[in-house]
């Protein structure tokens, strides 16, 4: 009983010391980095309501372009998301809605968002042929998104949505995946364009446009391909792309998946 009484007595003078020296400390600071979101998404779920988005409907089309001329588009306008995800049931599919501060109203199919992008920088291009993609920069807030949005041709249905042009010979040359088009077509501001995925395809690791579109073209495109993408299994598509710019919203036709990475060893390693 004695020395149960005298262990006890030394828990609680040990216990009463880690409380006064607990008390006498300062309380410690935890540092957090602010959170930072990609400047293009292919996760439409970034944008959620409330968030500002810039929107036209400036789609155009011509079968024979001025390349000189630039086509004259439909203004953007500021919109707030009023409902980020809501399935309309007279339409049969699920749509985001969009109020401009005059009231007018705007839906967009969910289904055809192919990406969304901060309004302004959120789609940079700097490609030269046999370089890398530009990566997809991170930044600490974006204030206000554009769509990248998914019009693909088809004879009967779309006769004049964007035409996927035809990749062909797709091999891997050294450090480079090399590629040929055909039928690039120009109905104004028309681009081959490309993006690297995550192997999920959650995440656009890097975007670029190939190649401008002056005619119907045709030729190689040979994009650099890092180690640590086929280590990481990324994933290499392309389509062809109406860019109107930032603030505007762009249309793109169906994708092809070129290439995605294997985790072998290269020739080089060690």
């Amino acid at each position: 009983m004695k020395q149960w009484k005298k262990r006890t007595g030394r828990i609680i003078v040990t216990m009463a010391l880690c409380l006064a020296v607990t008390a006498s400390a300062p309380a410690k600071i935890i540092s957090r980095a602010a959170d930072t979101e990609k400047v293009m998404q292919s996760k439409y779920k970034i944008i959620q309501e409330g968030d500002i988005v810039d929107y036209s409907n400036c789609y155009v089309y011509q079968e024979v372009w001025e390349t000189k001329t630039l086509p004259v588009l439909t203004p953007s306008v500021k919109y707030t998301v009023t409902d980020a995800y809501r399935y309309d049931r007279t339409q049969r599919k699920r749509i985001m809605e969009l109020t401009a501060a005059d009231g007018t109203k705007q839906q967009i199919s969910i289904k055809d968002i192919a990406f969304v992008s901060a309004a302004t920088g959120g789609k940079v291009s700097d490609f030269e042929n046999g370089h890398g993609l530009t990566p997809v920069a991170s930044v600490a807030d974006v204030t206000e998104w554009k769509f990248t949005l998914k019009n693909p041709y088809h004879e009967k249905n779309n006769p004049q949505g964007v035409r996927e042009p035809k990749i062909t010979n797709i091999k891997k040359q050294g450090d480079c995946i090399v590629f040929d088009y055909e039928d690039l077509y120009s109905t104004g501001n028309s681009y081959l364009s490309a993006v690297v995925y995550n192997k999920n395809k959650s995440e656009v690791i890097a975007y670029d446009r190939l190649v401008y579109a002056y005619e119907r073209g045709n030729g190689t495109v040979a994009i650099h391909w890092p180690r640590e993408y086929d280590k990481n299994n990324y994933v290499l598509e392309v389509f062809a792309e109406k860019y109107n710019g930032d603030g505007m919203t762009d249309y793109i036709s169906d994708m092809r998946m070129v290439y995605r990475g294997v985790d072998t060893k290269w020739e080089n390693d060690a």
